[in-house]
This record gives structure tokens, C-alpha cells and sequence, in this order.
């Protein structure tokens, strides 16, 4: 009950703009004492403009009489005048609240000044955020009903151009004009009636273009198009663009939606204070919206060319809660669906809410997560089965973490027994496409060591950039020495190389990992056309070419008891895991247990974005989605099932090596196995 409550006074606490409080979750804030009232001043004002922590406690009369004048209530309201003047640079909330930014009440349909709500609080903290360091501003809004994304976005462009800048143009593109034309009307209500102590502001056509108009005081251009018909937008240098609903964009004969919009984005100079928004309601996984949002919150990092994610939701918006009259009957009640909702940081209000309104107009579960989505991933659930359920999901992103390591591993030779002397990881930025990522180093401890702690498995994939990556996962088995202990990702590698270069680089991997278990996987159960012409296989087998490549110098390969290859003969022991129909199966059902009971733990987002392309076929087939790949999952189920299964890989252990003799690696090829 305590936490409720603390939530509903976060969520919908009463906020005064203009005087502010040590609460703000927009910027930092500083109080300072002007005249015998506290105000919590923007900390970058008071240092860029040291004169006002000054005047901090000191009454006004004794500062005008200092300067010669005389105190009256005229030449005290106008020195305060003068310090909230200078505030209207450095303060949106501020400028916006006392009329700069002038909104229509969706409820009384009359005219005030916008006070941010919960939900435009945190879109704008991810605006300010990123120009109080002098940063490109990109930010990514997944909307989840109406709680004004739109219009805050309008009016801290606004603000850009009307106070921060001159000549600063900005476009507003949505699926039609007349959508682009309502955000800009917001505009034009809020330069109608712009405070004449903030200055004159008018907003006339520009050049007779019935899509452009101009703040004539400082020359910025306001542009509105379509995604139907974006030519008018070729010829402007834009430094702020607002792509509205862009994963509903359609597509045309010579462009899709989706390489408009990416297109658009990447026509505004990535420089300090230019701003690029992109907001849609979510509309399924897989599409470039989508993959943006998976980009943005793959790392809390604010990086080059990644935006801010911006989601929020329905349980925020005070309008979404009912009155509870008694809670411990309420809590009886829950659902297990409610517990999470609760977890993700619901309140019992919105939670009542939630209920009453499905059971009213008696929705299903897709229609609430689909309109009222409690995560941004909810938000893009699709309608065909999902292989991890969302709670698994939400599980698995939430221990994904940054790696420790970004780079690549190498020996003294690229190829060959070579390349397993004198390994080393070298780091390498994160734009290369062929990289390791480390999260779990092996380590030795005072002599001592685990024995059978890691697994590493290999997918083999194709040449082409649109082909399958090849991938080696790495597995960290330590913690199951103990019961109820967990698997964990220690690394994973993916790109495109050849072949043979591939196999050293598993066996590169595989040795710097304390001579791991290396699996090669066969993937003979498919050719991979079920994902459509955007993902494409080379044709054949390699895992033979992996092999062979390795065999003669690896000797911790994974080993299968395979059917005889002739009658009346003994069963046959093979190099690799075999991937077929029954196995694929086998694996991953022990992969979903595992996630299920949480005895795995992911750290690398690209994985978990792969999990949510999983999905389970009417014909009961587990495959990606369309256009998607889960090579990262397939070596993933594999590993779970592996490392899990006593029968496929001795339990891991920890032995005394501090009197051991290093030992030689053995040789066996292949064919001599």
C-alpha cells in the first residue's frame, strides 16, 4: 500500500511549473530565494549567468537601491521580470506554462498555456537530456493512447524556433497531409496568442507555398507533407523533422513506408540542437520501426545516430484508474497478468481500471495489450503465436546488459594450428560487422579452475550480406555446480567470413574459453527459404568443411551416437549436433522450460530481439517470422540443452590446478575418429 501510493504521487502528483520543485524529472534544478519566494531555477542558468545565485536571499530593495533606484512594486516585479526573461532560454517547462506554448483542452475544448503532464515530462527529459550536452537530439516515441506526445513534441520545436534559433527549419511528415496539417495547427494556435512580453510573433505563408509557413521573426519555416507524396520536402535543409505514425506509413510503387522514413531521418545533419522524432503506434514486430526502437534501447548509452526511447504507459495517465473500496478483496483477485502489470509499475487504481474496462466491453486479451500495452514490447505483440510468451521476454531483456568486451580474438595466423598460439582479444569499435562481444571472461582463482564450464556452438552461415550470419554463442555453465544454478551468455560472435576462417575462429573462441566443448551445428532441416526474399542461404552443407578444418587440431569436440549407415551395423559416432526436425524440438522446448524457470540468464539484447521474431506455426513449426533470422536462438536452444543435459556434457566442476602439468592437445582427425 505504501508503494501504491508512492506511485500515484509520482505519477499524478500536482507539478507548478513556474516556481518548480526538487522533484523535476526534466532537468536539474537549483533553488534559489528571489524576494522572499523559492524558485528551482535551471542549474545551467545559474551558471551560465552567475549574478542570479547573487541575489539568492537578498530582497529586492536592497538590490535596486544598490543600483541607484528607487524600490516600488513597479521596479520590483520588473528586475524579477528581467531574471524570468533570461529563464525562457533555458527553460521549456517555464516558457511553455506561462503562455509560449498555448494548447486547446481536450476536456473544456478551451485555450491555456501547456502544463506537462507525466508522459511529457518524460518525453521532454529525453529531449534535454541529450541538448544539455550539446548532442543531436533523436528520440523514438512508441504511443500508447492519447497522452500528448504530439504536442509537446510541436512546442519544443516551437520553442527551438521561436527562442534557441534563427533559420531553423523543421518538416512534419505523416501518412496524409491532413494529419501533418492538424500537428501544425497547433503551431499556429500557439503564435496567435504568443505572450507580447516574450516578443511579437508571427506566423505568415512563405512564397505563396500553401505547405510552408514562416516565423517572420526568426526566419524558421514550418513544412508539412505526407508520406504519400514527400517530393516537397527535397529541397529544404531541415534541422528538426517530425515523422508522425511512420510505421503506418504506406508503401508506394518505387519506395516502401519504411525506407521513407529511414531516408527522411537521415536527411537532417547529425549537429547540436537538431532534432528528429519518430512516433507511431506500434504495428507488430520486424519492420523498421520496430527495429529502431530494438536499436534504441538496446544500451542506456546515449551514442551516435541512436535515439532516446520514449514509451508510456496507460497506467500513468491519471484518467485510466478507478477507486478500489476494499483492497484485500482487490488483491485476492489478481491475476497472474495483474502481478505483472503491478511489477512493471501499475498502480491497484489503474490496474481496477484495466479489468473493469475489458470485462465491460468485453475485449480480449489482444484488444487490451494491443490498445492499452503496459510495455513498449507488449505494445508490439504480433497476432500470429509468439514462441516466448511477453513475461518470458520481459524476463530476458530485463538482465541484458553492455559487454565488457567489443572486438575481435586472434592468434599468431588468421588460419591454420597457428592461429591457436599466443590468442588475444583486440578491441574494435562497435560500427564493425564482424565482432566478438564478452560479458563472462574465464578466469583462474588462487590454482583452482572449473572444469566443463563452457560450451560453445556454432551456426554456420552464408557469404552474402542477406545470407544467414554465422554465429558462435558461448555458454558459462559455472553456476550449475550448484542446484537450482543457471546458465548465462558469455560471449557471442556473429558476421559473415568463410568458411575455413570460421572454423579457427570457433576454435580460437573455444580455446581462449578454457578449451570449451565446441558444438558444429549441421543445419540440414531447412534451406531457410521460409524467410522470405529479404533473407537468404547459401545452398549446402559446411559444416564438413568446418570440420575437417579443426579436427586435426581440436580435440574437445562434440561427439553424437548417429544411427548405423548400415544394416546389422553399430551405431556410429559423429563430429557436430545434428539439426534436424527432432531435435530442433527437443532443444528448443528445454530452451523455453529454461527461460520459463529462469536457469537462463541473456545479456546480449540482439538475442532477445531474435526471441521475439520466434514464432510457433499453426502446423506447430518454430521458426522467425518472415524476413527474420534466429540463427542466435539456434545456438542458444542448442547450448541450454547441451550444457543441461548430463548425458550430452559432463557436469562442470571445480579441480586444484595448482599442481597439474599443462597438459598436450591431442590429435584425431575426422576420418581416423
Amino acid at each position: 500500500m505504501r508503494e501504491n501510493e508512492r506511485r500515484r504521487k509520482l505519477y499524478f502528483r500536482v507539478y507548478d511549473p513556474i516556481r518548480g520543485d526538487e522533484m523535476s524529472e526534466v532537468i536539474p534544478r537549483t533553488k534559489v530565494n528571489l524576494d522572499g519566494v523559492d524558485y528551482w531555477l535551471p542549474t545551467d542558468m545559474l551558471d551560465d549567468i552567475p549574478g542570479i545565485r547573487e541575489l539568492d536571499g537578498v530582497p529586492f530593495d536592497e538590490i535596486i537601491i544598490k543600483y541607484g533606484d528607487e524600490p516600488t512594486p513597479k521596479s520590483r516585479s520588473q528586475l524579477l521580470a528581467d531574471i524570468m526573461s533570461r529563464r525562457i532560454e533555458y527553460d521549456y517547462e517555464y516558457w511553455a506554462a506561462t503562455g509560449g506554448y498555448t494548447i486547446q483542452d481536450k476536456q473544456t475544448k478551451r485555450d491555456r498555456p501547456l502544463v506537462l503532464n507525466r508522459g511529457q515530462r518524460k518525453l521532454t527529459h529525453a529531449f534535454e537530456m541529450q541538448r544539455r550536452i550539446h548532442k543531436p537530439i533523436r528520440v523514438i516515441v512508441v504511443k500508447a493512447r492519447q497522452w500528448g506526445g504530439s504536442t509537446d513534441t510541436q512546442g519544443y520545436m516551437f520553442w527551438m524556433q521561436r527562442v534557441k534559433h534563427r533559420n531553423w527549419h523543421s518538416a512534419i511528415v505523416s501518412k496524409v497531409n491532413n494529419q501533418s496539417a492538424n500537428i501544425r495547427a497547433m503551431i499556429t494556435k500557439a503564435a496567435s496568442n504568443y505572450p507580447r512580453e516574450f516578443g511579437t510573433t508571427t506566423l505568415g505563408p512563405f512564397e505563396a507555398m500553401l505547405n510552408t509557413k514562416i516565423i517572420k521573426e526568426t526566419g524558421s519555416r514550418i513544412t508539412i507533407s505526407s508520406a504519400e507524396n514527400p517530393e516537397n520536402l527535397r529541397s529544404y535543409d531541415f534541422a528538426m523533422l517530425h515523422l508522425s505514425e511512420c510505421a503506418t506509413w504506406p508503401d508506394t510503387p518505387t519506395r516502401s513506408g519504411d525506407d521513407l522514413a529511414q531516408t527522411l531521418a537521415s536527411t537532417v545533419p547529425y549537429e547540436e540542437d537538431t532534432v528528429v522524432v519518430k512516433e507511431s503506434t506500434a504495428k507488430g514486430v520486424g519492420g523498421y520501426f520496430h527495429d529502431e526502437w530494438l536499436h534504441a534501447t538496446s544500451s542506456d548509452k546515449i551514442a551516435e545516430g541512436k535515439d532516446v526511447p520514449v514509451f508510456v504507459g496507460w497506467f500513468e495517465i491519471e484518467m485510466y484508474t478507478k477507486r478500489i473500496r476494499d483492497y484485500g478483496k482487490f488483491l485476492k483477485s489478481m491475476s497472474e497478468y495483474n502481478w505483472w502489470q503491478w511489477e512493471q509499475g501499475a498502480t491497484l487504481e489503474g490496474i481496477a481500471w484495466y479489468n473493469d474496462f475489458k470485462t465491460a466491453h468485453r475485449w480480449s486479451d489482444f484488444q487490451m495489450k494491443s490498445e492499452y500495452p503496459t510495455t513498449a514490447d507488449e505494445a508490439f505483440q504480433t497476432k500470429s503465436g509468439k514462441y516466448f510468451t511477453d513475461y518470458m521476454l520481459q524476463y530476458l531483456r530485463s538482465t541484458c546488459k553492455d559487454p565488457i568486451f567489443i572486438g575481435d580474438i586472434k592468434g599468431d595466423a588468421a588460419v591454420g594450428p597457428e592461429s591457436l598460439n599466443n590468442i588475444e582479444l583486440v578491441e574494435m569499435g562497435e560500427a564493425e560487422s564482424e565482432r566478438l562481444k564478452i560479458w563472462i571472461k574465464p578466469e583462474e582463482i588462487k590454482g583452482q579452475r572449473f572444469k566443463n564450464r563452457f560450451v560453445v556452438v556454432v551456426d554456420i552461415g552464408g557469404l552474402h550480406y542477406k545470407s544467414d550470419n554465422s554465429v558462435i554463442s558461448v555458454l558459462d555453465r559455472k553456476n550449475l555446480v550448484a542446484s537450482h544454478g543457471a546458465m548465462e551468455r558469455a560471449a557471442i560472435w556473429y558476421g559473415h567470413i568463410d568458411h575455413d576462417m570460421l572454423a579457427w575462429k570457433a576454435a580460437q573462441i573455444a580455446t581462449y574459453y578454457d578449451n570449451a566443448l565446441l558444438v558444429i551445428e549441421s543445419n540440414t532441416i531447412d534451406t531457410k527459404d521460409k524467410k522470405g526474399d529479404d533473407v537468404e542461404a547459401d545452398s549446402g552443407d559446411h559444416s564438413y568443411t568446418v570440420l575437417n578444418e579443426i579436427a586435426d587440431e581440436y580435440n574437445n569436440m562434440y561427439v553424437r551416437t548417429s544411427s548405423p549407415d548400415k544394416p546389422n551395423s553399430r551405431p556410429v559416432q559423429k563430429y557436430g549436433w545434428h539439426m534436424n526436425k527432432k531435435t530442433k524440438y527437443q532443444a528448443y522446448d528445454d530452451y523455453r522450460a529454461k527461460v520459463r524457470d529462469h536457469y537462463y540468464i541473456e545479456y546480449c539484447n540482439e538475442v532477445v530481439n531474435e526471441a521475439s521474431y520466434l514464432e510457433l506455426k499453426r502446423d506447430g513449426k518454430i521458426e522467425a517470422m518472415k524476413g527474420r533470422r534466429d540463427d542466435m536462438q539456434d545456438t542458444t536452444a542448442v547450448g541450454v540443452y547441451i550444457g543441461f543435459n548430463e548425458n550430452e556434457m559432463d557436469a562442470p566442476k571445480l579441480i586444484d590446478t595448482s599442481k597439474s602439468k599443462k597438459k598436450r592437445h591431442r590429435k584425431g582427425s575426422a576420418s581416423t575418429f
